[in-house]
């Protein structure tokens, strides 16, 4: 005859036994989580906008960047809207309006940046402030999704690195402290020409993949691209080459990646 073994006793439930539990619970959530949506390309993509939206809402605020160089363009912008093309036609030309009524060629930056945001002034029935702005933060948002669809053309079965370079370009943004669009506070030409550039490179290297008359498209589409840039900015070249360094970033952790799943 054997005698049952007494349950064993335990111990009594405290209010932080339960929050570890429920700390943990909530942590396996999370992680859960974060691998359903780093393995949802899609999904990825739409969060790492958004939250590059949240990290620019401080554009909307009403007013414009407190800088020199963005009160610069603004007064251009604002002269081309209100005095000059009403009174030219056209949005390149000489004016007295600047350097106390010396000759100032229209303007002393290529013109791309107010050009666009003169017509979607227009179009879209906004104040020129607000359609520079839109302008800036549509072009800071395309930068990741650019450089994502980029890094896409490096491998010929693409895995993580497009996702790698998107975060790059989105964490070394300099809106992220606080400090403008990519690299320098208040550049808004560059910032501009920046997301063409990437587009021209990523044309150029679809066509280098592609033949036929599909090559033939992504080169005119790169032309068109090249031309957009230097239509916006002369010297976006030092700010695309900070931008491609982070290709060389995000290539690191993949091969982090690939040491880790070997292991």
């Amino acid at each position: 005859m054997t005698m049952a073994e007494e349950p064993r006793a335990e111990g009594p439930v405290t209010p932080s036994s339960d929050l570890a539990r429920l700390a943990r619970a909530r942590l396996a959530t999370g992680l859960a989580w974060l691998r359903r949506l780093w393995t949802d390309e899609r999904a990825f993509f739409i969060a790492l906008t958004l939250f590059n939206v949240y990290l620019a809402r401080n554009t909307f605020r009403p007013g414009i960047w407190a800088d020199n160089d963005s009160v610069c363009h603004y007064a251009y912008l604002r002269h081309l809207v209100d005095e000059f093309y009403p009174a030219t036609g056209t949005f390149f030309g000489w004016t007295p309006r600047y350097d106390l009524g010396a000759p100032f060629l229209v303007y002393n930056t290529p013109p791309g940046i107010y050009v666009f945001a003169a017509a979607l002034s227009k179009v879209a029935h906004v104040s020129p402030l607000a359609a520079l702005k839109a302008e800036v933060v549509v072009a800071y948002l395309s930068v990741p999704l650019l450089g994502a669809a980029l890094a896409r053309t490096f491998e010929d079965e693409p895995r993580d690195l497009p996702k790698f370079a998107g975060l790059a370009l989105s964490l070394f943004s300099s809106e992220l402290f606080g400090l403008e669009f990519y690299f320098k506070n208040g550049m808004l030409n560059p910032a501009v020409g920046v997301p063409l550039a990437m587009a021209t490179l990523l044309c150029l290297r679809r066509a280098q993949r592609a033949e036929g008359a599909p090559a033939l498209r992504w080169i005119a589409a790169g032309a068109v691209g090249f031309g957009a840039t230097v239509f916006v900015h002369l010297l976006t070249a030092y700010m695309l080459a900070l931008s491609l360094g982070c290709f060389a970033f995000a290539g690191g952790f993949r091969r982090l990646q690939v040491l880790l799943d070997a292991e």
